[in-house]
């Protein structure tokens, strides 16, 4: 017999080994997986759920906009779990609205444009304008508007 001939005859010594790796490698996994989904902290974020709010949000004047809540969970913009974001003809404005700070059913709140961290820019009534209120800790939508915008709007932070 050969010596390639005997390497092969006697492999039967490293299945057990390969097995019971493999066997601990898929108890790991699912265990991760298991403390992941059921266990609350374990993904690094111990807050409670991602809010969901129906918002109404408009122009006032030409560098105010107001955000009415009209139903949901309660909001807390100076918490710094909610991101607001203006797009203007598809370029996002990341906005500090931090000013608006609690905002519950009923209320309503200003924000004006020129103290949000802006850079100085112009659009009008043809322009495509949206507002996004987003939790920053989900990554999940909260409020979505698209904004009638009136005659003429100048921002001069």
């Amino acid at each position: 017999m050969s010596f390639i001939e005997s390497m092969f005859k006697n492999s039967r010594a490293l299945s057990p080994v390969f097995g019971t790796f493999i066997s601990i490698i898929i108890i790991l996994i699912l265990a991760a997986l298991f403390a992941a989904v059921v266990i609350p902290g374990f993904d690094g974020y111990s807050g409670g759920p991602c809010p969901t709010a129906n918002l109404d949000i408009f122009f006032v004047n030409e560098s105010t906009v107001e955000f009415r809540h009209m139903g949901g969970d309660f909001l807390e913009f100076d918490s710094g779990s909610l991101g607001v974001f203006l797009y203007v003809n598809g370029k996002s404005y990341s906005l500090d609205a931090s000013s608006l700070g609690d905002l519950d059913v009923g209320g309503s709140k200003l924000l004006n444009l020129n103290e949000v961290g802006l850079p100085p820019m112009e659009f009008g009534s043809r322009d495509k304008v949206i507002i996004k209120v987003v939790d920053r800790n989900f990554g999940t939508l909260v409020s979505y508007q698209d904004l009638d915008v009136p005659v003429h709007v100048t921002i001069s932070p």
